[in-house]
């Protein structure tokens, strides 16, 4: 991610903000820290360490309150992640969510509305034996897409800073 978005965007220009928060067992305050250490010397990254995931339930409140009933309707009924986009708590914070905002978005009462995103739900194995991800893009209403979360982000970013 860094090399390929924080790095290969660095102008003044461009900014990125990441925000840590605890929704794994494994992610604790200390696993925080360790991995804001890649972008420590990175001069446009702002990092925050989120322990209440205040940041994501502003997302999943204020700017995607129909996420899960649309993750859910947007999969065919024999798809391996639709027992547990069915299950899924409608209040459930937003997370591994990559957002991309026009220059003058700013934070207020509520979250700014990303321009674009990509939301990461769930990493397998495919047939080959490959490890990939299970994402949706820009519309929690489309069906996901399958594939590298690194290459989604590199093809949205692509797209939204030669846009502006």
């Amino acid at each position: 991610m860094r090399d390929a978005i924080a790095s290969a965007y660095s102008t003044d220009d461009v900014r990125v903000t990441i925000v840590w928060a605890p929704m794994l067992a494994s992610d604790t305050q200390a696993a925080a820290k360790a991995s804001m250490d890649i972008f420590a010397d990175h001069p446009n990254v702002t990092q925050f360490w989120d322990p209440d995931r205040r940041a994501g339930l502003a997302y999943r409140h204020d700017v995607f309150p129909r996420a899960s009933q649309e993750m859910a309707s947007s999969l065919p009924e024999d798809h391996f992640f639709k027992p547990y986009a069915t299950g899924r708590a409608s209040d459930q914070p937003e997370w591994d969510i990559y957002m991309f905002f026009e220059p003058a978005s700013s934070w207020s009462r509520t979250p700014p509305t990303p321009t674009s995103w990509l939301r990461q739900t769930a990493r397998f194995k495919t047939e080959a034996g490959e490890t990939e991800s299970l994402m949706w893009k820009n519309d929690y209403r489309q069906p996901p897409i399958q594939g590298q979360v690194l290459d989604q982000l590199q093809e949205l970013a692509a797209l939204t800073f030669t846009s502006n």
